[in-house]
This record gives C-alpha cells, sequence and structure tokens, in this order.
C-alpha cells in the first residue's frame, strides 16, 4: 500500500490547489456549496493527475532504472507490479471522469477529459518534442484554474486567464531551466532528452517573457477587481510580486525543478504566499473604510 501510495505522488498534489483560485477570486470560497464543489474539484483532478502519474512512471519504467533517484521510484524498482499500476490507473481514470457526471457538472467534466487526453498526449508523445512539451503541461496548469469555474459554475474574466497563462508557463519553462542546468552540472543524472534541444538562453527568455506578463497581469486584475476592500486587493501585489521574485530566484539557482519542491522548500516563498493569502481573504471579506482613511477612491 505504502508504494502505491508513492507512485500517485501525493507531493504533486499541491499544483491541484490551483481549482481553488476562481472561488476565492470571485470572492465566494466560504459560501458552502462553492466550497464543497471546489473540494470536490480538488479531489478530482488528484485522481485524474495521479491515474497519469501512473501511466508516465509505467512508460519509463526503463529509463528511470537508470537515473540515481527516479530508480527508487515505486514501479521503477520493482516494489509495484506494473499490473497492479494500470489497474489502479484506469480505475482513477475512470472515477475523475464519472464523478463530474455524479454531480451534474458537464463542463467540469469535459475539462477533466480534455485534461486526462492531454496528458496523455504528453505522456506519449509531447515529451519528447521541444516546445510541444512545455505547452502541454502549461496547459494542464490552465486547465486546473478553469476547473475551479467549471465544478462551481463561476465566470472567468480574461484577467484571471492571463495570470493562470502565464504563471503556467511561468513554472513550466522555470523548471525546464532548471533542469537543464542540473543536467548540465551532473549529465548522467538526467534521462529527458528533450533539454538538449533546449539553450539556457531560450528558456530564460521564455519565464522571463511569462514572469512579467504574470506581474503585469495581476497587478491590472488587482484595480480592476470588485471586491470589498479595494484597498486590501491593491496591497496584494506586493506579495504576489515577492512570490515570483523569490521562484524566479529559484529558477535561476536551478532549484525549481519540482514546483512543489519549491512551496514545500522555500521559506521566503511560504511567508509571501501567507501574506499574500491574508491581504487577499481581508479584500473579500473586510467592507471598505467608510470614512475613506484606507481607501484608493
Amino acid at each position: 500500500m505504502r508504494s502505491l501510495i508513492q507512485a500517485l505522488r501525493p507531493r504533486q498534489w499541491v499544483k491541484n490547489l490551483l481549482v481553488f483560485a476562481v472561488p476565492l477570486a470571485a470572492a465566494r470560497i466560504f459560501e458552502p456549496q462553492v466550497l464543497l464543489d471546489t473540494l470536490i474539484a480538488f479531489a478530482v483532478f488528484c485522481a485524474a493527475s495521479s491515474s497519469v502519474y501512473l501511466v508516465n512512471d509505467l512508460l519509463d519504467r526503463e529509463s528511470d532504472r537508470l537515473h540515481p533517484t527516479k530508480r527508487f521510484r515505486a514501479i521503477a524498482s520493482g516494489r509495484l507490479s506494473p499490473g497492479a499500476a494500470w489497474t489502479t490507473a484506469a480505475l482513477l481514470a475512470c472515477a475523475s471522469i464519472a464523478v463530474p457526471f455524479a454531480i451534474h457538472r458537464p463542463g467540469f467534466a469535459s475539462i477533466i477529459i480534455a485534461y486526462l487526453a492531454l496528458q496523455l498526449l504528453y505522456v506519449f508523445w509531447a515529451k519528447h518534442h521541444e516546445i510541444v512539451d512545455v505547452l502541454s503541461i502549461a496547459a494542464g496548469f490552465c486547465l486546473r484554474g478553469v476547473a475551479g469555474a467549471a465544478a462551481t459554475g463561476i465566470a472567468v474574466t480574461e484577467w484571471f486567464m492571463l495570470v493562470i497563462a502565464a504563471g503556467s508557463l511561468f513554472v513550466v519553462a522555470g523548471k525546464r531551466f532548471s533542469e537543464l542546468l542540473s543536467a548540465k552540472r551532473n549529465p548522467d543524472a538526467h534521462t529527458r532528452s528533450t533539454l538538449l534541444l533546449y539553450s539556457e538562453s531560450f528558456l530564460r527568455f521564455v519565464w522571463t517573457l511569462a514572469g512579467s506578463a504574470l506581474v503585469l497581469g495581476y497587478a491590472l486584475w488587482a484595480f480592476q477587481i470588485k471586491s470589498m476592500n479595494p484597498t486590501f486587493t491593491v496591497l496584494s501585489a506586493v506579495p504576489f510580486l515577492a512570490i515570483v521574485l523569490y521562484y524566479a530566484a529559484d529558477i535561476d539557482a536551478g532549484r525549481a525543478e519540482g514546483p512543489e519542491e519549491v512551496v514545500f522548500r522555500d521559506r521566503r516563498v511560504q511567508v509571501a504566499g501567507l501574506l499574500w493569502l491574508v491581504l487577499f481573504v481581508l479584500a473579500t471579506a473586510v467592507p471598505a473604510d467608510p470614512a475613506g482613511v484606507f481607501s484608493l477612491q
């Protein structure tokens, strides 16, 4: 059982927290039904993503055995049989599609189907081709964000889509950049052939461009969003910028191979993220000062 849980990669479920972005941005996350629907969406995406991780590890088990760290994965090490892994992957994929239909959210179901199709395309083909591999993973992050809207019936704004798209590309391009730096330091520790198709300058350009668009998009959105207290919304741009800058520092140092590892390891990102969350919750929960002392108006 422990090997199966390890193969599901629960540490990477932190990526699925993106489903909370739309309800939080719309200031409706604390509505009981919205919160319940969002939690269901999170669980569904955990099941869907874990099914893809299993398929990926099944297909890569031979090359993973040559990797200094990946060889300890449950499937590559032989602690989890291929038959059990295939069965679990199929059950998780079917469950992730069935649940949205069961709660009468066909739009959410279509997003899950699109996510599974896209990620399986990545596993079988796209990850072997430059540019397409980055865009495929980034699109998976975008679908997580949009899924929060589909599961709760909340409309998505164009600014939100810009932030999600730019943020996704920033994280994924940064991941590839860090992997490339690591591969150059230790050529025997990497088996990802597409890394040889990238240059440091190109990937740096991509994550720098995406990071700039991310900060600009959030700043514009913060000034335009209709929240209970626009002052806190605008102030939230400061810790948001800090998150991006600290994450960029991790990318530049080659420490961002796993986005979830940055979240769990970098205390600066954690503190800035907590401050951002507090300010954003205050923006949606605390009425603006009627005297205008703390108002931007």
